[in-house]
């Protein structure tokens, strides 16, 4: 599947919560690039409805290493490793 969106939070004017919800799924793992904009506000925009969400670790990059540690320190988590046995 492919989305295609113009702000932040893919969430935002797009159709990737009726997509969710029609699939059924409940967890939203994110990863990308421009962590401290677009991972973390998709993150949020997750949580906001309703659906339990983490960032993918040592999934994201950000403009600056900073950045990227920030919205990891920030945001719930999960590891490659935890993901498989779920």
């Amino acid at each position: 599947m492919r989305l295609s969106k113009r702000h932040y939070n893919a969430f935002w004017e797009t159709e990737l919560d009726a997509l969710l919800q029609s699939d059924g799924v409940d967890l939203v793992v994110v990863a990308g690039y421009v962590a401290e904009f677009c991972v973390l506000s998709t993150t949020r925009g997750a949580l906001e409805r309703g659906y339990r969400s983490a960032i993918l670790a040592e999934g994201i990059a950000g403009m600056n290493g900073r950045y990227t540690q920030f919205t990891l320190e920030l945001s719930p988590r999960i590891t490659l490793a935890e993901l498989e046995l779920i």
